[in-house]
Order: structure tokens, then sequence, then C-alpha cells
């Protein structure tokens, strides 16, 4: 995930502790429970993560749709 939040944002762990005011040791321990976080709720929710949950994005995407959150074009 540290290397990914790298790739991803184009920001350092470096630059990641600086920006946040933050050791860069906080920093990799924020961006783990993070990641362990965001794995708890897909693997409790996703549809594509876990088959036997309900949640498919086909789903949530309609609906946001719907209420205008995302634009299809």
């Amino acid at each position: 995930m540290y290397n990914s939040f790298e790739h991803n944002l184009d920001v350092t762990g470096s630059q990641g502790s600086e920006i946040l005011e933050i050791s860069k040791a906080n920093f990799r321990k924020i961006l783990s429970t993070a990641r362990a976080k965001l794995c708890n709720f897909m693997n409790e929710k996703c549809g594509i993560v876990n088959k036997n949950n309900p949640c498919r994005c086909r789903n949530k995407l309609a609906g946001f749709i719907r209420e205008g959150c995302v634009n299809p074009n």
C-alpha cells in the first residue's frame, strides 16, 4: 500500500509525512491501518471480492447515476 500510495498519488513517503506533519513511521502506520480497514470492508461487503456478498458495482453505479453523482458520459 505504501508503494501504491506513492504511485497513485505521486507523493513519496517523505512528502506524505511532511504534508501531514507526522513522522515517516507514523505515516506508514496510517497507510497500513487504512489498507487493513479497506480490505476488511471489501471482504465483508464487495461481491467481487467475495461472491457471497450481495453488493455489486453495477447496482451501486446505477444508483449514483440516478442521483447525479456520476455522469455516465
